[in-house]
């Protein structure tokens, strides 16, 4: 099933994109907000990520693995942690999804998915919508 975000800024959906490299966060939001239309929210680092899940309450996260001063992993947990942020999906984008074991700790902090970062735009989009279908029937 396809899904269409709302073309009002305001009315899109929230996604925290957490990526050091800004040139990486650059790019993830100019497909999702230029191509898909959703509002984007950036960290650089693992404890902005934690302070910004807190208080923005995105629909999904975007999480990378290898950032500075809280890894994407510390991140995972503290934001899984937390009874006000538990229920969002973390939808881990790295390098080292392909190991099998990296994969399993995500999955053990709390990450949804984890996606290497040499994947296709149109393969994130359907997971976005993936989860925006599943959200929005929580509702």
């Amino acid at each position: 099933m396809k899904h269409t975000p709302p073309q009002s800024p305001s009315q899109s959906p929230c996604i925290l994109v957490v990526e050091d490299n800004q040139n990486h966060r650059r790019i993830m939001r100019l497909m999702l907000e230029h191509q898909f239309h959703y509002r984007i929210i950036e960290a650089a680092n693992g404890q902005q990520a934690i302070e910004m899940a807190t208080r923005e309450k995105p629909i999904l996260i975007l999480m990378d693995l290898s950032l500075p001063l809280v890894s994407g992993m510390e991140a995972t947990q503290a934001i899984h942690a937390n009874p006000d942020t538990k229920g969002i999906p973390i939808v881990v984008v790295s390098s080292e999804c392909w190991d099998g074991e990296i994969k399993e700790q995500m999955q053990a902090a709390g990450a949804t998915e984890c996606l290497d970062k040499i994947l296709l735009f149109e393969q994130l989009h359907s997971l976005i919508a993936l989860y925006l279908e599943s959200s929005s029937s929580k509702t």
